[in-house]
């Protein structure tokens, strides 16, 4: 199970990479759905049973912003939702880092205006997945984690890079 754990875990962290180059939250969004219901699965099968609550409660969430029913409301019931629970699953500190993870994710999703914003936020909680699936024994996902988190920084320089040498080269123009 393990090993079919790992594949799983694999899959969705290929679809988080191809997400952080979306040019919208929209499609960030969409294509992370996509990921949780893989990760959903992963989590189950390496027994990791708060990491697949916290996956449901953030399907959810990506659903309702997608469908533009994300309200305040609905983020307070569904940060409610994710530690309520996750209450009689946790039994260490690891086990307490995907809820956590996950209304850290979603407090930045209601805060960002621009895909960078939310980048950062998804780089915080890569930072908090990583430590739960070593856990869980996901090894892969642990480390297509880190190298995430690495591309997701990739995807902040660059085009800050770029923006400011066409800056630079606009004022040498003149």
């Amino acid at each position: 199970m393990v090993v079919l754990g790992n594949i799983l875990g694999a899959v969705g962290s290929i679809l988080f990479a191809i997400s952080v180059y979306s040019k919208t939250k929209e499609g960030m969004v969409k294509i992370q759905t996509w990921k949780k219901i893989v990760d959903i699965v992963s989590c189950l099968v390496l027994k990791g049973f708060t990491g697949a609550i916290s996956s449901i409660v953030t399907l959810t969430r990506n659903i309702f912003v997608l469908k533009k029913w994300d309200s305040k409301w609905h983020t307070i019931f569904l940060i409610s939702i994710t530690f309520i629970v996750n209450i009689p699953f946790v039994d260490s500190f690891y086990s307490v880092l995907p809820c956590v993870a996950s209304v850290g994710y979603t407090l930045g999703m209601l805060i960002a205006k621009q895909p960078k914003h939310l980048k950062w936020s998804m780089l915080i909680t890569q930072i908090m997945w990583f430590a739960y699936h070593l856990h869980i024994l996901n090894y892969v996902t642990a480390i297509t984690t880190i190298l995430l988190a690495i591309n997701t920084v990739v995807s902040l320089v660059i085009p800050e890079k770029s923006l400011k040498n066409r800056s630079a080269e606009s004022n040498q123009a003149t």
